[in-house]
């Protein structure tokens, strides 16, 4: 249930770069459709169209998504990585308070849903969705403008940002390792 979530967030990463390029910069879609144009390469003709500005995080905009791109890559096939996903810890008895539990890792056989490793997911999709909304404000502006429910776009585009400010604040755009996994460790 959570491995093939994760493999997908590459894949729409890669298509929102190449969306981005297409649908802004000069000739990225004539490129695009002559099977010219890599993921990695329309990243770096929309960033450098804007300017690699800075972002909330602090970072450019350049490395934000160069970040997200090594990030998901290793989740990009079937890799030991990606199995961990699919690990979920069983407590096995009660313990004291303040003494930790005892339990097993155990495969998700079962296709429980493994809260932590879903609330990961689900931050960087709404992360990505929050990146698709300003993509298509910017590149259809004038056009997105003259319709009556625009301000319904905006609302939404501000609801999504308070989400986002409360995964930041669960560090939820980590995935370095499954959240299930990261937890464990603490």
């Amino acid at each position: 249930m959570h491995s093939p979530a994760v493999v997908l967030l590459r894949s729409l990463e890669d298509a929102l770069d190449v969306f981005i390029a297409v649908t802004s910069v000069p000739g990225a879609a004539e490129r695009w459709e002559k099977n010219e144009l890599k993921p990695s390469d329309a990243a770096k003709l929309w960033v450098e169209l804007r300017g690699n500005p800075h972002i909330s995080n602090g970072k450019t905009l350049s490395d934000y998504r160069k970040g997200l791109r090594h990030a998901f890559n290793k989740y990009s096939h079937a890799s030991y990585q990606l199995c961990l996903w699919d690990l979920y810890f069983q407590p096995r008895k009660k313990t004291k308070k303040g003494e930790g539990a005892s339990g097993t890792v155990e495969i998700n056989y079962p296709r429980h849903v493994i809260n932590s490793n879903a609330h990961s997911i689900d931050a960087h999709l709404t992360a990505h969705h929050l990146e698709f909304i300003d993509a298509v404000k910017n590149s259809y502006f004038s056009t997105i403008n003259k319709f009556e429910r625009v301000n319904e776009l905006n609302e939404l585009e501000d609801e999504i940002i308070l989400i986002m400010k409360k995964h930041d604040s669960h560090g939820c755009q980590n995935v370095q390792e499954p959240a299930e996994l990261r937890r464990l460790h603490n």
